[in-house]
């Protein structure tokens, strides 16, 4: 009868500590970034799907691998369980970019220019472009343009967008100038993870 119940002693107080050595390897007690320079963590953070106190799901962490890669902000992203720490590793893309420009119409000819991309302005993962187009004859179109956009603005990816725009040629043929200026302004959000409406 001891015998026994040292037996079942033994095997309750493996399987405990077991169990401790599985939870203490496979829940996530921590999040920690690596890499960003410039990009805030909480721009990182809000992509996660995968939540501390929770078992690592390998499934869930390439999805959030690939939201965070989709940004368009880092040029690799690694997602890996060290200890009890959900790690990521990050490499920034460049984030200024020059950016060439030209537009061609036959009855106004040719014009050139050129833009700068800010793909993660303030390290906030907003997007600003300036551009400017200019026309190499009278009638070829003069072309101004700043855009902005801030893919989750605030809510569950409530996004905002905004141009403004200037546009100036001369049309030889009829004799007239014709100058636009304009604003447009964009917003849109998600539904679920794949539902997107602008």
């Amino acid at each position: 009868m001891l015998k026994s119940l040292l037996i079942i002693y033994i095997f309750i107080i493996s399987t405990i500590l077991s169990n401790e050595t599985i939870l203490n390897h496979k829940f996530i007690k921590d999040v920690k970034i690596f890499g960003n320079k410039i990009t805030k963590d909480y721009i990182i953070n809000r992509e996660l799907e995968q939540k501390i106190n929770t078992a690592y799901d390998s499934t869930i962490a390439a999805n959030d691998r690939n939201r965070i890669y989709n940004l368009n902000i880092f040029s690799s992203v690694e997602i890996s369980m060290i200890d009890s720490t959900y790690s990521i590793f990050v490499k920034e893309a460049p984030r200024i970019i020059p950016v060439p420009q030209g537009a061609y119409d036959e009855s106004k000819g040719v014009s050139i220019g050129a833009g700068i991309y800010n793909y993660n302005l303030f390290g906030r993962n907003y997007k600003l472009s300036l551009s400017g187009i200019f026309g190499l004859t009278d009638s070829a179109p003069n072309i101004y343009l700043i855009s902005f956009y801030n893919p989750w603005a605030f809510g569950n990816h409530i996004s905002v967008a905004g141009d403004i725009f200037k546009e100036i040629f001369i049309d030889n043929i009829q004799k007239y100038e014709m100058n636009i200026s304009g604003v447009e302004l964009e917003t849109g959000f998600h539904i679920g993870i794949k539902n997107k409406y602008k």
